[in-house]
């Protein structure tokens, strides 16, 4: 399986978690997909298989979460 295969399983199976999961790694500092996750989203989405305001909101989220997890490792003596 490719890897364009296994984010297309990773959101069809999973949906707005696999989304978050993508977009919440890759806040935090690790190289992930996160922007295709959101766009595989909204295809979804625009196939009636996931709410677009739903993968906008579940997108916000996981960046924000991501984005604190990030800062507190950082400010509380991780690497770098």
């Amino acid at each position: 399986m490719t890897i364009a295969g296994s984010l297309t399983s990773l959101v069809a199976q999973h949906g707005y978690l696999g989304i978050a999961l993508l977009v919440g790694v890759e806040g935090f500092g690790m190289p992930a997909p996160g922007e295709t996750a959101i766009i595989l989203g909204a295809g979804y989405a625009a196939h009636g298989e996931l709410a677009i305001v739903a993968v906008a909101f579940t997108a916000f989220l996981a960046a924000m979460t991501g984005d604190s997890i990030g800062y507190l490792i950082g400010r509380t003596g991780g690497g770098g």
